[in-house]
C-alpha cells in the first residue's frame, strides 16, 4: 500500500512537469480519487437504506408475516446488491483510469530513455 502511494506521488510530481498528450495525469488521478470515495458512499447509502427498511418492517412486525412478508424481504435482498453492484464498478474504474496513467507514464519513461 506504501508503495502505490509512493508511485502516486511522483506521478503527481511529474504530472506538473508534464501531461499526457490526451489528458492531465493530475486531472485523472483526481477523477480515480473521486470515483474511490463514491464508490464507498454509494456503498454505504444502499446498506444504510437496507438497514433503515429492515428495522422499521421489523418494529411494524411485518418483516416474516407469512409468504407475501418472505417474498416481500427476499425483494428487499436486492437494495444491499445494487450498493454492492455500484461499489465494484466505480472501483474498477478507479483501477482501470489508474492504470491507464501508470501505462502513459511508463511509455513516457521507456521513450526518454531511449529504449
Amino acid at each position: 500500500m506504501e508503495e502505490r502511494e509512493l508511485d502516486r506521488v511522483e506521478v503527481y510530481d511529474e504530472a506538473e512537469e508534464e501531461d499526457g498528450v490526451f489528458f492531465s495525469r493530475s486531472a485523472m488521478l483526481k477523477i480515480a480519487d473521486f470515483a474511490n470515495i463514491l464508490s464507498w458512499i454509494a456503498l454505504l447509502v444502499y446498506l444504510a437504506q437496507f438497514g433503515a427498511i429492515l428495522w422499521a418492517e421489523a418494529l411494524g412486525g411485518t418483516l416474516f408475516s407469512g409468504v407475501v412478508g418472505t417474498i416481500n424481504f427476499l425483494a428487499r435482498l436486492t437494495i444491499p446488491f445494487q450498493g454492492v453492484f455500484y461499489f465494484l464498478v466505480l472501483r474498477a474504474i478507479a483501477v482501470a483510469i489508474e492504470a491507464i496513467v501508470e501505462i502513459e507514464n511508463n511509455t513516457r519513461r521507456k521513450r526518454a530513455s531511449g529504449d
